[in-house]
């Protein structure tokens, strides 16, 4: 694939491989601004919602008391 590529440009080597890597940026710049933003909007989002009480801990007055969280902070 690539020689087929190769023999496609004119010119000497240099200018191959100049031309070959423009057309690779172009092709990488035109699939970040036109398709990936097309096909993000048809991939799901996960949903994530943080929940009170998953822990076990207890809510009350809009706390939570007695949260198991504070082995994975570190504190």
């Amino acid at each position: 694939m690539f020689s087929l590529i190769w023999r496609f440009f004119p010119g000497p080597g240099w200018l191959r491989a100049l031309v070959i890597l423009v057309v690779l940026a172009l092709l990488v710049w035109a699939l970040m601004i036109y398709v990936y933003p097309l096909v993000a909007t048809l991939i799901p989002s996960p949903v994530s919602e943080v929940g009170l009480g998953l822990s076990g801990g207890e809510v009350s007055g809009g706390a939570v008391s007695g949260s198991g969280l504070k082995g994975s902070y570190g504190v």
